[in-house]
């Protein structure tokens, strides 16, 4: 079973939540509700729980400020949100989980079912948090940071920091400025739509290139860019104009 508090400013949301696990998630025992960021810390110093889900936008502030102001994060959380763009893109760089209203019974569940399967870092748990409130204050790009998940370890990079991916099936290896290398358990399209507007391109069906690494294009025997680090990697013959174009940016 699964220890739970609900933080939601709207009752009607609260009700509608609350029906929708004991339907489908019965494994989720709600010990506790709140409507502001006052009762929310309460309620989490009271009762304990395993798992909170937390409206972005609550009462008297954010759900963002009462992460800030509980102290030791040992929970797990689920965000509940209205659509806003801006948010979820903060979300998913930051690996933390939401899910839209009006919430659906089935990303309720697959939600839930990765809490069950995370084990819970309380450190890690403090640096995401952090980095999803540094990513929803601002969107500028050298404060900007992703966290990445490598056989069982959280890692928080600069987006700067990452001169390209390359697909590796269902992988995506990350090589970054400082050399290191890191094998990540998700596919190259996930990075691509998360990094396109932060000067990354997909030039290769297996390569996302940060652009600002790029030093040098050559086409002799093909086409190839040529980074910083001396790495050559192949261009599409689809993807040449659109690379040229973007060089003439820099």
């Amino acid at each position: 079973m699964i220890r739970a508090v609900i933080i939601e400013d709207q009752a009607e949301s609260r009700k509608k939540l609350r029906i929708l696990l004991e339907k489908n998630c019965p494994q989720v025992i709600i010990e506790a509700e709140a409507e502001s960021v006052e009762q929310g810390i309460k309620i989490i110093h009271e009762f304990k729980p395993e798992l909170i889900f937390l409206d972005v936008h609550l009462k008297d502030a954010t759900g963002f400020d009462l992460l800030n102001k509980i102290g030791q994060i040992n929970f797990k959380i689920i965000f509940t949100t209205a659509y806003d763009n801006y948010a979820i893109k903060a979300f998913k760089f930051s690996a933390i989980d939401y899910i839209l209203k009006p919430i659906d019974p089935t990303e309720l569940k697959e939600a839930v079912t990765r809490c069950e399967q995370i084990n819970i870092n309380i450190t890690n748990q403090q640096d995401i948090v952090k980095t999803l409130s540094e990513n929803v204050i601002t969107d500028y790009l050298p404060q900007k940071k992703i966290v990445l998940s490598s056989s069982g370890k959280i890692h928080i990079l600069k987006v700067a920091d990452i001169i390209r991916c390359e697909a590796m099936n269902t992988y995506t290896l990350f090589y970054l400025k400082n050399g290191e290398q890191l094998l990540i358990t998700k596919i190259l399209k996930e990075y691509e739509d998360l990094l396109s507007e932060y000067n990354f391109l997909r030039i290769h069906k297996s390569h996302l290139v940060n652009m600002q690494y790029v030093n040098g294009f050559e086409k002799l025997s093909g086409s190839y860019v040529i980074l910083s680090n001396g790495s050559k990697i192949p261009v599409a013959v689809r993807k040449k104009d659109e690379v040229l174009q973007w060089l003439h940016k820099f």
